[in-house]
């Protein structure tokens, strides 16, 4: 599995190297509310673009891991609080 990981991982850097060197003219300028923003070759925009996505997704999805573990331990502690309180009244009617 190894092997085959790492003939994929050459195969798309090669990929990548390929498109690079095949889309080094400037693309269109940027623009954003009148302003020019930058000119940049076409691949450094498509792989910016890329890592942009990567980036956000990875927020995205550390974001509702975070809200799913704070459920988590919100319910937790609930129910801890039950528990304590149904053994403080079974002590009770245990004690009568």
């Amino acid at each position: 599995m190894g092997k085959t990981k790492g003939v994929l991982l050459l195969l798309l850097v090669i990929l990548g190297v390929v498109f690079a060197v095949q889309n080094q003219q400037p693309a269109p300028t940027l623009k954003l509310f009148k302003f020019q923003l930058v000119s940049l070759p076409t691949y450094l925009l498509l792989y910016l673009s890329l890592v942009l996505g990567f980036a956000l997704g990875w927020v995205a999805h550390a974001l509702g891991t975070r809200r799913k573990r704070r459920a988590a331990a919100a319910a937790a502690s609930v129910s801890t609080d039950q528990q304590q309180e149904s053994q403080q009244g079974q002590q009770a009617s245990q004690e009568k």
